[in-house]
């Protein structure tokens, strides 16, 4: 990141040029009053010389009194850059762990299966607290690289896409198919053939079933890989960006491996 004057908040600029402009206008009265009186014979040199060391010792205490305000910017500046890179990573882990469970625990059970479409099981939602990143404190990084900045946000959107999905699916299932199962005097776990299902239902709602359906497998399996992908991504600009400062990290273990002894 450049830390150049440029980069200073506009109120440390403005005391920067008012400091200059009050101490060149001193500089220059001073000047004029001390010609007067050297001509005058009204002081001495070493009058001059204490003069002109409790004027540089000012100055140095207004230089060092600045240096001060720009550092202690900049830590804070630096800090809440670091928080914000934390917060995006901890949310892209949530993410990922969230779509990573409903894969295991719900659609696995489920894959490959002719009667997916129907029989998925609902009532888990993949959002039930609302995940969101704050864009502008991730600003810092849309400067650096404004590819994985791109590539973060789309995770949000994916996620919040799949999880809209989800709740859809939910509500088509209890709000239009069962009550056409129950009315048409099927039971749970009752056996029933896909094509008489199929008459049951009606043409719409077994195509937005195998619609959403698809689409929620679909989603879930990329969005594990990519939101995995932004992550990894995400926290090697940040230690570009700092790298003496601590971001999290995730340790993925490889597909069906032992589950670790405790």
């Amino acid at each position: 990141m450049n830390s150049g004057p440029k980069n200073y908040p506009v109120w440390i600029r403005a005391l920067i040029v008012v400091t200059l402009i009050i101490f060149a206008i001193n500089v220059v009265f001073f000047s004029v009053v001390v010609e007067k009186l050297i001509v005058a014979g009204q002081i001495t040199k070493s009058d001059i010389t204490s003069w002109i060391g409790s004027l540089f010792s000012t100055f140095i205490g207004a230089y060092l009194a600045f240096r001060f305000t720009v550092l202690r910017s900049k830590k804070e500046r630096v800090d809440k850059e670091v928080t914000a890179g934390n917060l995006a990573l901890s949310t892209l882990v949530e993410i990922w762990d969230r779509q990573t469970q409903f894969q295991r625990d719900i659609l696995e059970q489920y894959r490959g299966r002719a009667d997916a479409w129907i029989n998925t099981a609902i009532g888990t939602p993949l959002d039930s607290m609302t995940i969101s990143l704050n864009r502008n404190d991730l600003a810092f990084v849309l400067q650096t690289n404004p590819t994985v900045w791109q590539s973060v946000v789309m995770e949000e959107r994916r996620y919040l896409l799949v999880s809209k999905f989800i709740d859809q699916r939910e509500t088509l299932v209890l709000d239009q198919a069962w009550p056409r199962i129950t009315a048409a005097g099927i039971g749970m776990g009752t056996q029933i053939l896909e094509p008489q299902m199929e008459a049951i239902l009606g043409p719409a709602i077994v195509k937005r079933l195998r619609t959403l359906t698809t689409a929620i497998f679909t989603q879930i399996d990329e969005n594990i890989t990519t939101s995995l992908r932004a992550f990894e991504d995400l926290r090697a600009v940040l230690l570009k960006i700092y790298p003496n400062q601590k971001f999290i990290n995730l340790q993925v273990s490889p597909p069906n491996a032992p589950a670790p002894n405790n």
